[in-house]
């Protein structure tokens, strides 16, 4: 059951202030904040990310810089020490949108909202993420802005510049151009005009003609994790490590989710009816009308119990999982959910979302695959080989609660092989 978290007051971590520079502008220097605790051979930093994503590294501020157009070096002037270490480029003139949560707070004040209301805006986690996310890449925009533009308002012409060099200067991809252009784009006060300037239309158009995306893909062949786990043995008898594997793959498989998925289960609401799995989970990724969800998942019991989901979890749940870890929500800090996967050896402690991931591809990557691939996530696994077995497209699309069918097609579905005959379906020999 979920239980209402008393509210917390913490103090928000200052970002990059990207309000109207006209004034000098106050910048924290900023230093990579990774977390210190480690877990042996899982690790602690979560990762949340089904498709390409920018550069997302946490930051926090170091000393206070005050940065002034009279202060700044001339652009291109990277000669001296000093500009060398200068971490934080002035970005002079800018209408950009402030990113900073005072800053924003400060905006979203000479608006005429009242505080109740900014205090609702804020506090969504959501968009503290995607914030959070984009920062170092708008940090990298704004410092070659400036050195290339003088500080002059961003252009679409400007945007169209800095993502051709990095696309061939660092050799990204498609996706993570496009995905760059949006976290610039969240900096612009006028994104929509820029949006649709014909050079930066133009521009996406020629990028995408650059890629084939190829659906031809080898067939899933799962055989030598299913010999993994007969060389390992009963389940009741694993130890720890292999049993945490073994309930994450299964359930990853089985259940068509993510590591975040199962690092969001609620499992004081997991029940077992009939050999059927029961479990909820609050707030993944998936919405629906704009809003977060709770998401049900059913997983039946296998009639071999070496392949069973249903009873590595109930093997997990009575060797592990067996006490509360209370933990608030990824998404919703008010939100206290009882997580299922612990630390190996302290099981008070939940298991990050990459020590989850970690898990399932100790399984995973023993999956022939083509060289310089990456291991197939087990979601993807699961749904495509139920295609392949002849599934219906509607059961497949609702067991993994994808909004549409197109969402498995183009992201998910590994291969198109199917059992049925086409050839004699077309040809009838009557």
């Amino acid at each position: 059951q979920l239980v209402p978290r008393q509210d917390i007051h913490r103090a928000e971590r200052p970002r990059l202030q990207l309000g109207s520079l006209v004034q000098p502008l106050l910048l924290p220097l900023l230093e990579s904040n990774r977390p210190s605790g480690s877990e042996g051979e899982t690790g602690t930093t979560d990762d949340h990310s089904d498709h390409t994503a920018v550069e997302n590294r946490n930051m926090v501020p170091g000393p206070l810089a005050i940065v002034n157009r009279s202060a700044t070096s001339p652009a291109g002037d990277y000669s001296r020490p000093g500009s060398k270490k200068r971490k934080i480029s002035a970005l002079q003139q800018q209408d950009v949108v402030p990113n900073g949560m005072e800053d924003q707070r400060s905006t979203l004040k000479n608006q005429g909202l009242t505080d109740t209301a900014i205090g609702i805006i804020l506090s969504n986690q959501r968009s503290a993420k995607h914030r959070s996310r984009y920062y170092s890449t708008q940090q990298k925009f704004l410092e070659w802005h400036v050195s290339k533009n003088n500080g002059s308002p961003v252009q679409a012409s400007h945007i169209v510049n800095y993502l051709t060099e990095i696309f061939f200067t660092r050799k990204l991809s498609v996706n993570t151009i496009k995905a760059y252009k949006s976290a610039i784009m969240s900096l612009v006060s006028e994104p929509d005009t820029i949006e649709n300037s014909p050079c930066l239309k133009e521009f996406i158009d020629a990028l995408n003609d650059t890629e084939i995306k190829s659906f031809v893909r080898p067939s899933i062949d799962i055989s030598p994790v299913i010999n993994k786990l007969r060389d390992w043995g009963r389940t009741e008898e694993l130890e720890i490590p292999q049993l945490t594997s073994k309930a994450c793959w299964l359930l990853a498989l089985c259940g068509f989710l993510r590591a975040s998925d199962i690092h969001r289960i609620d499992d004081a609401r997991t029940t077992i009816n009939n050999g059927v799995l029961k479990l909820v989970i609050v707030a993944p990724k998936e919405k629906r009308n704009g809003k977060p969800i709770e998401r049900p998942c059913e997983i039946n019991e296998h009639s071999d119990p070496i392949l069973c989901p249903v009873l590595a979890y109930a093997v997990y749940k009575k060797k592990v999982a067996y006490g509360l870890c209370l933990t608030p929500n990824a998404n919703n800090s008010t939100i206290m959910v009882n997580m299922l996967f612990r630390h190996n050896k302290d099981h008070s402690r939940p298991l990050s979302v990459d020590s989850i991931t970690r898990h399932i591809h100790n399984l995973s990557e023993l999956i022939v695959r083509p060289p310089n691939t990456p291991i197939p996530k087990a979601r993807a696994i699961g749904a495509t080989l139920a295609a392949t077995a002849g599934i219906s497209a509607d059961n497949i699309v609702s067991h993994a609660f994808w909004s549409n069918y197109d969402m498995f097609d183009t992201y998910y579905r590994l291969n198109r092989s199917t059992k049925t005959d086409m050839t004699a379906a077309v040809l009838p020999l009557d």
